[in-house]
C-alpha cells in the first residue's frame, strides 16, 4: 500500500519508522525505512491512519487515530483512536463513538504531552478536542471543547515548554482558524490574529 497518510518515528530508536496507510492499517520499518512488514494487528480492516502519536517516555507505547470503512463516505464513520503497548506489533481500541453511534467520529491528529505523557489529546473531525489524562487508556477519554465555537478539529500541538498546564494549540477546517488554551485544554480562547 503506498497510500501514506501519517508518519512517526520513534524518538529513542530512530530505525524505527511507522507508517499509516489509507484502508490497510500501519506498516512498521526497523532499518530507517529500507524494508516495512504490516503491523496492524487489532485494527479493523480497511482502516484509515490519520494520525500516529508516540510516546516520548514509553516508545512502545504507540496511538492510532483512525477511520473504518462508513457507509458511501457518510456516518456513521467507524472511527477508533488505537493504542499499542507493543511496539505496533498489536493494537486495542481506546476512544470509540465520538459524537455517539450515529456519527463514529473520526481522529485526525494525536499528541502526546512531552512533559506529563499520562496526557494524550486528539483533534477530531467534528467533535472538537478529546484529552485523556491517564495514558490514553480505554473509558479515560473527555472532550475539552469549552470556548470553542467550530469544532471541526484538523490539528493539535503542545508547545514544549511547560509552565502550570499544558499549552495547547487547536486547528479547525473553518473561518475560526485557530484556538489556544493555557491551561491543558480546560477553556480555550481564539488566536487567529493576523
Amino acid at each position: 500500500n503506498l497510500f501514506i497518510n501519517s508518519l512517526a518515528i520513534d524518538p529513542s530508536e530512530p530505525l524505527n519508522i511507522y507508517a499509516g496507510t489509507y484502508r490497510n492499517e500501519v506498516y512498521k520499518s526497523v532499518d530507517g525505512g529500507q524494508s516495512w512488514r504490516w503491523s496492524g494487528s487489532g485494527m479493523q480492516d480497511e482502516t484509515i491512519v490519520y494520525s500516529i502519536a508516540i510516546d516520548p517516555f514509553q516508545p512502545s507505547v504507540l496511538f492510532a487515530g483512525t477511520r473504518g470503512v462508513s457507509n458511501n463516505g457518510n456516518p456513521p464513520w467507524n472511527g477508533v483512536v488505537y493504542k499499542s503497548k507493543d511496539a505496533g506489533n498489536t493494537w486495542t481500541a481506546v476512544l470509540t463513538n465520538v459524537g455517539g453511534a450515529d456519527a463514529q467520529d473520526w481522529v485526525y491528529s494525536l499528541q502526546v504531552n512531552l512533559n506529563a505523557h499520562n496526557e494524550v489529546y486528539a483533534a477530531t473531525h467534528e467533535h472538537g478536542p478529546y484529552k485523556s489524562s491517564d495514558y490514553g487508556n480505554k473509558n479515560t477519554w473527555a472532550a475539552i471543547q469549552n470556548g470553542i465555537d467550530d469544532l471541526s478539529g484538523r490539528a493539535i500541538a503542545i508547545k514544549p515548554k511547560y509552565v502550570d498546564g499544558a499549552e495547547l494549540f487547536y486547528g479547525v477546517w473553518h473561518f475560526d482558524s485557530v484556538y489556544k488554551s493555557i491551561n491543558s485544554g480546560s477553556t480555550w480562547i481564539l488566536s487567529n490574529q493576523g
